[in-house]
């Protein structure tokens, strides 16, 4: 018997062909509910994934790239209003910073190429990305600069509720 698979990335296969066919609406603290909520939220992470250099730092991430990732899925996703855009570009740094954990750890660090799983990935960079995540000093800038910026993650944390401003105290700043 084969063992049993874990659950893959969102490649997000499935299309609505007609935007107005998608409704998609959010609560007072702009996460997305309704039936549609899990398709947006994997929708969420695959377009931050593509827009969002994995290679750069966060600090270092042009900031209008996020607000275009917003302006794409508003538009794409037929959402009337910004409420929710704070919220949406947290949780799409959330998978982003997912993401990057994901690509080191399960290539960069056993030598092997990440292509065959994220097509979209801009492979010129994935040399020095893998000699940079690699170096001693990556994991201790990685934690110093998440905790200035506001997004330290502890593992077994629920990201959601730390985004949406419901999370622990860490050394005096919001997690």
């Amino acid at each position: 018997m084969a063992p049993k698979r874990k659950r893959g990335t969102a490649k997000c296969l499935k299309m609505i062909k007609d935007p107005k066919d998608f409704k998609i609406e959010f609560d007072s603290n702009g996460l997305a509910i309704g039936e549609n909520a899990a398709f947006f939220m994997s929708w969420v992470g695959k377009a931050f994934r593509k827009k969002i250099p994995y290679y750069q730092l966060v600090k270092d991430i042009d900031k209008q790239l996020y607000n275009d990732v917003w302006v794409s899925l508003k538009q794409d996703r037929n959402i009337a209003n910004d409420d929710a855009k704070s919220t949406i570009i947290k949780l799409g740094k959330a998978a982003m910073r997912n993401f990057r954990y994901t690509i080191v750890n399960k290539y960069a660090k056993k030598d092997k190429s990440p292509i065959k799983e994220y097509e979209d990935l801009d492979m010129s960079h994935w040399d020095s990305f893998v000699s940079k995540a690699l170096s001693e000093d990556f994991e201790y800038c990685k934690e110093i600069e998440m905790k200035e910026n506001g997004t330290y993650y502890e593992e077994g944390k629920d990201v959601v509720t730390e985004v949406v401003g419901k999370g622990r105290q860490q050394e005096g700043v919001h997690c």
